[in-house]
């Protein structure tokens, strides 16, 4: 009774997000299309997700912001709509016109880091405290929390009360 759990998340990578730059409002529409294509690919173990930034900042400062995010960016104008296309940008490198949706996913594959969950778990109760220090990366990194908290098993002390009751224990300490 009186266990709680206070979770330190050091460092987590799971989702990995794109931005998305409509040149002109009459480009939004493919721009949700291909938001919506991109959106749930997985790169690298890491679920894609892509964001829209059709505000009304200049083109060259969404860019500088997605890159100091460290977001690699995708734009769209007229000759990306006509040809069913987009525009890539790479922080520090030349913009690559023209690439169809693989074409694009395996720019961006380069550049994304593998999944990755560190974590420090603190149980704790009157008297005591248990610590487990969680270090995953690659594969299953982005489901390792919920894998972990169904694996250590600390239940409510009435649940396991009543499943004892219900066994045909008695229980002396309630």
């Amino acid at each position: 009774p009186g266990t709680t759990l206070a979770v330190e998340v050091l460092e987590e990578r799971g989702e990995y997000p794109v931005v998305l730059i409509p040149v002109a409002e009459r480009h939004d529409t493919y721009a949700v299309s291909l938001a919506a294509l991109y959106t749930g690919d997985i790169v690298r173990g890491r679920r894609v997700v892509v964001g829209i930034d059709n505000s009304d900042r200049p083109i060259s400062e969404k860019i500088e912001l997605a890159h100091k995010a460290g977001r690699p960016v995708l734009i769209v104008d007229d000759a990306e709509v006509d040809t069913g296309t987009v525009s890539l940008r790479l922080a520090g490198e030349e913009e690559k016109a023209g690439l169809g949706f693989e074409a694009a996913l395996e720019e961006i594959e380069e550049e994304v880091e593998s999944p990755l969950y560190r974590a420090r778990w603190f149980y704790t109760f009157p008297g005591g405290c248990i610590r487990y220090d969680i270090d995953a990366e690659g594969e299953g990194a982005q489901s390792v929390a919920r894998d972990v908290a169904r694996a250590i098993g600390v239940y409510p002390m009435a649940d396991l009360h009543r499943l004892a009751r219900d066994a045909g224990y008695t229980i002396f300490d309630e």
